[in-house]
């Protein structure tokens, strides 16, 4: 009896925390409606290229819309891929995540975009541009920098929940040290770049693709209650256990 009790509250748990994770990843992808987006307007992507406070300004960067924002039917957010990007082997929301793959998409069909040069303050500007996703790839760098690596925009995006159509982006930049042997003199590159090269000034965009906290107290407090009655039972039956014999 006591082995089934257990099994029987675990299944309950698993069926819970099912429902918890379905209704949260729902709740990440559409965070809004698309009635809160206003497709007549226009978005721009602002780039700054730094090394911890100095500009870096040289370089050129790519731009290509890899997808755009459409109505699904129900009222709900939709992206939809360009034509250059149909063939995709993906979802047009899946490819949010999907940088390294589609810089390889990129450069197998070539597929071109639009080039900028970086000014004299670090920055580029993609302005009067259409809703949807971008990806940003760098074609030139700096002389004693590594690349940047690939990524991705979405325009609008959400930050604090406002709705931010002139999106801010700050790749994360990487020097080339060198330093000097003692046998031959010579120079090594050290201080390989690490994985996370994009560091956007929010940590929302829409589609959400982040796991909120609050879905993971929830789930925590529901697996405290959910073991408490099977821990009652337990005690209990150990009890009726000791007065049998």
């Amino acid at each position: 009896m006591k082995i089934n009790n257990i099994k029987y509250l675990n299944k309950i748990f698993q069926i819970i925390l099912g429902v918890i994770l379905i209704f949260s990843i729902c709740e990440n992808v559409y965070a809004y409606s698309f009635e809160d987006i206003d497709l007549e307007k226009k978005g721009s992507i602002n780039i700054t290229l730094k090394y911890n406070e100095e500009r870096i300004e040289e370089g050129s960067l790519e731009l290509y819309k890899v997808a755009t924002i459409q109505n699904d039917g129900s009222g709900n957010i939709e992206y939809v891929f360009s034509e250059e990007f149909k063939a995709f082997d993906t979802s047009a929301v899946e490819a949010i995540n999907s940088a390294d793959k589609l810089e390889t998409y990129v450069k197998e069909n070539g597929i071109t975009g639009i080039i900028k040069n970086v000014d004299l303050e670090g920055k580029i500007t993609y302005d009067n541009l259409e809703l949807g996703i971008y990806l940003i790839r760098q074609v030139t760098s700096k002389a004693g920098y590594y690349p940047i690596k690939s990524f991705i925009v979405t325009v609008p995006e959400e930050i604090n929940e406002q709705i931010i159509y002139d999106v801010e982006a700050l790749p994360k930049m990487d020097i080339i040290k060198e330093i000097q042997t003692t046998d031959d003199m010579s120079h090594t590159k050290i201080n390989k770049p690490t994985p996370d090269t994009h560091n956007k000034s929010g940590d929302k965009v829409i589609p959400q693709t982040g796991f909120m906290l609050i879905p993971i107290i929830v789930i925590f407090v529901i697996g405290v209650i959910l073991l408490i009655p099977g821990y009652i039972t337990k005690k209990k039956d150990e009890k009726d256990d000791n007065n049998s014999n």
